[in-house]
């Protein structure tokens, strides 16, 4: 961790962590410009999903001295976006098309990115290390969204726009400027290239599948497009109050990783017992979210909805992964296709009740979903 390549590793990710909040800071601000509909707005995060999907996938089966150029194109599409901005010639299919491009090159970066195993000497220094960056990672949110949000206050969506370009051009420099060996695996037949057919066919949910199911679509209520339309719709408040809602989440995360790692015994021996009681807090939490009218009880609610998720988060995926490895990392490979058009449906179909309806309607919808999983827990053996 005291190397050069380490540190600089570490800028490049930090840098990369800022550029991607700065960006969606402004592209969620432009559509909410562009149209105040709330579908439009979660249209946004359908394109980055599918988008990243897609590009992960094929970073399975291309060389690592291909990215850099798929990098550089991802930074001049954030400046074509950031011109069509400034010229006011950006319609929505424009920003809709660019958003799915940029996080397309994004998807194909960011694995390359996330491998400090091909630079770090040995397997101790390694777990430290991957230890340290998950807790930078959930830091490093909270004054992103913070500095976003005063620079869109006080400057303008552009201004965030070409700030979040020039970490990018800042991080993919530095990265690679990092002497590394040039090994590449090659994934000959990717898990996510499969047949279609042989999906779907295969495709069948148990007890354990539809807890995933519900956990993943449970994503949406925390999703940024979410909560900008909550902000603006239902608190009528400035557009600041979304940095300070999004940092309060991030804060219950760190929060949690700090819980976790300080009482990690405790956890470790009533995980099942914490697992259901966290489900019922976060059903609880969010019927609250759903009734609330006060934007400062929202910020303590959002502290503990962010607190409480991550220790389940961890609780569970452990368990799943210690008590049944291959059954759980199988399912979720040969189906990340499908689980990802459900999430993006599911943006969808919120999109539509915000509009529609309200949008604390949908943080009462997933409350009661949130404790439909409470008799699942109850029964699913380990």
């Amino acid at each position: 961790m005291r190397t050069r390549m380490y540190r600089l590793l570490w800028l490049a990710k930090i840098l990369t962590r800022f550029a991607e909040i700065f960006y969606l800071i402004s592209i969620f601000t432009i559509a909410f410009q562009l149209s105040h509909f709330p579908l439009y707005v979660m249209l946004i995060s359908c394109f980055i999903i599918i988008g990243k999907y897609l590009g992960n996938s094929i970073a399975l089966i291309i060389e690592n001295q291909y990215v850099a150029i798929f990098q550089t194109v991802k930074i001049i599409l954030l400046c074509f976006l950031l011109i069509f901005d400034m010229n006011h010639t950006l319609t929505l299919f424009l920003l809709y098309l660019i958003t799915l491009f940029i996080a397309f090159f994004d998807g194909l970066f960011l694995p390359q990115l996330h491998r400090p195993h091909s630079l770090l000497s040995n397997r101790e220094e390694m777990l430290v290390s991957n230890g340290f960056m998950s807790y930078i990672d959930a830091l490093i949110p909270i004054g992103g969204w913070i500095i976003g949000v005063y620079l869109l206050v006080s400057e303008s969506s552009e201004a965030v726009l070409a700030l979040s370009a020039i970490l990018s051009f800042l991080s993919l420099f530095i990265f690679y400027s990092i002497p590394s060996n040039k090994e590449v695996i090659v994934l000959k037949n990717p898990i996510y290239l499969l047949n279609w057919k042989q999906m779907i066919r295969g495709f069948q949910l148990n007890g354990l599948h539809f807890i995933l199911f519900i956990e993943i679509i449970g994503k949406v209520v925390w999703m940024s497009s979410v909560l900008l339309i909550f902000i603006m719709n239902e608190f009528n408040k400035g557009i600041y109050w979304w940095g300070i809602l999004n940092a309060f989440f991030f804060a219950g995360i760190v929060l949690a990783y700090y819980i976790l790692m300080k009482y990690h015994s405790f956890f470790k021996t009533l995980q099942q017992k914490m697992i259901l009681i966290l489900s019922v807090l976060i059903g609880c939490l969010l019927l609250f979210m759903a009734l609330n009218k006060s934007i400062y009880f929202a910020c303590i609610l959002f502290l503990l909805l962010g607190f409480c998720h991550q220790i389940k988060e961890s609780l569970l995926y452990s368990n799943l992964l210690r008590n049944r490895k291959s059954d759980v990392i199988n399912f979720l490979q040969h189906f990340g296709a499908i689980f990802t058009l459900i999430l993006v449906f599911s943006i969808f179909v919120v999109g539509i009740v915000a509009e529609t309806i309200s949008i604390q309607w949908i943080y009462f919808i997933f409350s009661m979903l949130s404790f439909s999983l409470i008799p699942l827990y109850l029964f699913q053996k380990n």
